[in-house]
């Protein structure tokens, strides 16, 4: 039975099962939602749904951003040990002023998002583009996906970065759990 089960959990389509989430996230936070998953040092976008905002962050499906300067890319790695987080310090290439590229910053800023539940990146890959990601967690406790939101940072205010983060932890733990993921008590 668990055979025929994993099998059928690798055939599922997970743009087709984030698709609800997506809409959940646009619909409450009115902002461009998101899922993207790891591709080697880059995350690439897999799925998404538009927000009704006249102007939005354009992330078009198929595009990457680098792990260590974007919000999608951040939640992959806070569910990273910190030497696979170190081996990154080579290619953290510095793309706006904003980007981080000292792997130490990079796991201090780490952990306190793993704290937080979700990743934040302001500015970090494009000036004037920022987002709020957390990772989708598999049964096997690591990250499968992240989803979140991309927008212009002249919108995410502090109120409205709390109102994002919570959206977001909670469709991340909802699409985490129809993985079959169970988080540890």
């Amino acid at each position: 039975m668990w055979e025929v089960g994993v099998r059928a959990f690798q055939r599922s389509d997970i743009r087709i099962m984030a698709r609800p989430h997506l809409q959940a996230i646009t619909a409450a936070v009115d902002e461009t939602a998101l899922l993207a998953r790891a591709d080697v040092q880059e995350v690439i976008i897999i799925e998404k749904v538009d927000c009704a905002q006249p102007l939005q962050a354009i992330a078009p499906l198929g595009s990457r951003s680098p792990l260590h300067a974007s919000s999608f890319g951040k939640a992959f790695l806070m569910q990273q040990e910190p030497p696979k987080v170190m081996e990154l310090g080579p290619v953290m290439q510095r793309f706006t002023d904003h980007t981080i590229t000292d792997p130490k910053v990079l796991l201090t800023q780490l952990a306190g998002m793993r704290a937080a539940g979700c990743a934040i990146g302001r500015d970090e890959y494009r000036d004037g583009i920022s987002g709020v990601a957390a990772p989708v967690i598999g049964t096997d406790g690591k990250a499968y996906a992240t989803i979140g939101v991309s927008m212009p940072s002249y919108r995410l205010s502090p109120e409205k970065l709390a109102a994002i983060s919570d959206v977001v932890r909670r469709a991340a733990v909802s699409f985490s759990a129809q993985l079959g993921h169970q988080p540890l008590s």
